[in-house]
């Protein structure tokens, strides 16, 4: 069994998954325009919508992500993964 993370980095200007997971631990759930709209306010994100579909998108197949009714919220068992590798 391989375990795969994700973790964000970091650093001063997130990459477009790192702003997701951010986003998305303040503020849940939002829909994929919320998320966009919510990004290009805070970081002054400058890439289209397209490239925020396809990283939530990724972000859903690795199941980092959950999809409830067209909004998105951070999944709780990739947490817990995350919080028993780090332990």
């Amino acid at each position: 069994m391989v375990l795969n993370l994700i973790i964000p980095e970091m650093n001063s200007k997130p990459g477009t998954k790192d702003a997701i997971i951010s986003i998305l631990t303040t503020e849940w759930p939002l829909t994929l325009r919320g998320i966009f709209y919510k990004i290009k306010k805070q970081y002054n994100y400058l890439y289209s919508y397209q490239a925020v579909f396809k990283a939530v998108k990724e972000l859903v197949h690795v199941e980092v992500l959950i999809e409830k009714e067209k909004k998105y919220e951070i999944n709780i068992g990739w947490v817990k993964k995350v919080q028993s590798f780090t332990d």
